[in-house]
C-alpha cells in the first residue's frame, strides 16, 4: 500500500502483513534488474507512505513503531514506539523534510532529528481519532495532520504547536491529503475542491462536485489543470482558473471496494496522479496503471496487472514504478517528455 521510493538508483518498498506471522517488511531493490538488496522485518503492515532524508529510509508500522534504516544497507539507524493508543491502528503517512521526520498522529505525533532520533518536539494540542488514511503535508514552516472525523490541522513544524484546525464546511471527513503549493493548500474532501490558506486554515475556495470523492488522492497542480482520482469516475481535471470540468478520464470496475458505501461500477482511484511532460499516470483500483494526456484527457497507455493499485508510481528518467496489491513490483520504460 506504499507508493515506490527511487533514490541513488535503488527502489524502496513497504509490505503488509495483517496475519501477524512477521511477514511484513522495508524493502530495497536494485532500480535496473529488481534484485532485492535488502529487506528489513517489521513488527507489523505499513499501510501508507514511507519516506527519505539523510540516506535513511522512514516507515512506520500499524503498531505505532517507527523505523529509521539506512538506506544503503537496510541496517537499523534506531527506532522508536511513537506514544499512540493501541486502537485504532496507524495508518497514515509519514513525512521527512530538511533533516526532521515527522511521524504519528494525535498526541502521539512526534518530530525526530532523522540523523540521531532526538525527539524535537510531542503534539499536545489535537487527539488521535478513527483510523485515518492521509499523509503528512510539510512546508514553509508548517506541518498539516488530519483526523478522520474531526478536523484538519496545521501545526508549527518547529515547535509542534497548534496554529489551527479546520472542520467546518465538509473538513471533517476526508481520505485525501493536502497537497502544498507556495502559501495555499489544494484538497478533496465531501464531494468538493477545497483551496485553503495553509498558514491559517481559512478556506479561500469551495468548489461542489458531482461525484465522490472520498478517496485517498492527492490533487496535482499543473499550469492549466487541477487533476485528482475519485471514487466512481476515475480521474478528474479542472481548469484551474475557471474552476470547471475540464475532462474526465473514467476507469475500469475497481477490484476492491475501498471508498465506503461503493459496489460495482466504481471506477475508483485511490492514487495522486504523477506528471511527465504532457502525460499524467496514474494506478487504479482496477489493476491498471494509465498514461493520460493532460490536455485532452484521452488514454495514451495503458498496462493491467491483474491486482488493486494503491499506492502512487514513481517516475525515475525514462522509468516508471509501481506496486501492486499483490506484492508485486514493476518498472516501465515511459515515454517521458
Amino acid at each position: 500500500m506504499t507508493s515506490p521510493l527511487v533514490h541513488n538508483g535503488k527502489i524502496y518498498i513497504a509490505s503488509v502483513d495483517e496475519n501477524l506471522k512477521g511477514e511484513a517488511h522495508v524493502y530495497a531493490l536494485n532500480g535496473t534488474n529488481g534484485e532485492i538488496l535488502w529487506s528489513y522485518p517489521v513488527r507489523n503492515s505499513i499501510k501508507n507512505t514511507i519516506a527519505i532524508d539523510s540516506n535513511i529510509v522512514f516507515a512506520q508500522d500499524a503498531q505505532g513503531y517507527l523505523y529509521a534504516l539506512d538506506a544503503e544497507t537496510g541496517k537499523l539507524c534506531w527506532e522508536k514506539q511513537l506514544p499512540l493508543r493501541g486502537l485504532p491502528a496507524l495508518i497514515d503517512g509519514l513525512v521527512a523534510n530538511d533533516g526532521v521526520v515527522y511521524a504519528g498522529t494525535g498526541k502521539g505525533l512526534c518530530a525526530f532529528e532523522c540523523q540521531t532520533g532526538k525527539q524535537l518536539w510531542k503534539n499536545e494540542d489535537w487527539n488521535q481519532g478513527e483510523g485515518t488514511t492521509t499523509t503528512l503535508t510539510a512546508g514553509n514552516g508548517l506541518l498539516i495532520g488530519s483526523v478522520q472525523w474531526s478536523a484538519l490541522y496545521g501545526n508549527d513544524a518547529k515547535t509542534g504547536k497548534k496554529l489551527w484546525a479546520a472542520s467546518e464546511n465538509g473538513l471533517r471527513n476526508r481520505g485525501s491529503s493536502a497537497a502544498m503549493h507556495g502559501s495555499l493548500l489544494y484538497l478533496i474532501s465531501d464531494k468538493s475542491f477545497f483551496i485553503l490558506e495553509a498558514a491559517t486554515g481559512r478556506v479561500v475556495v469551495r468548489k461542489p462536485l458531482p461525484y465522490n470523492v472520498d478517496v485517498t488522492s492527492t490533487p496535482l497542480l499543473t499550469d492549466k489543470e487541477i487533476i485528482f482520482g475519485t471514487a466512481q469516475k476515475g480521474l478528474i481535471a479542472l481548469d484551474n482558473e475557471t474552476l470547471e470540468e475540464k475532462w474526465n478520464a473514467l476507469t475500469g470496475d475497481a477490484l476492491i471496494y475501498t471508498c465506503p458505501y461503493t459496489r460495482k461500477g466504481s471506477a475508483t482511484i485511490e492514487t495522486s496522479p504523477v506528471p511527465a511532460g504532457n502525460t499524467v499516470y496514474v494506478a487504479a483500483s482496477d489493476g491498471t496503471v494509465y498514461g493520460i494526456n493532460r490536455e485532452d484527457g484521452k488514454i495514451v497507455w495503458k498496462h493491467a496487472t491483474g491486482a488493486p493499485l494503491f499506492g502512487s508510481v514513481a517516475l525515475s528518467g525514462n522509468a516508471l514504478i509501481v506496486a501492486d496489491f499483490g506484492g508485486n513490483v514493476y518498472t516501465f520504460c515511459s515515454p517521458v517528455e
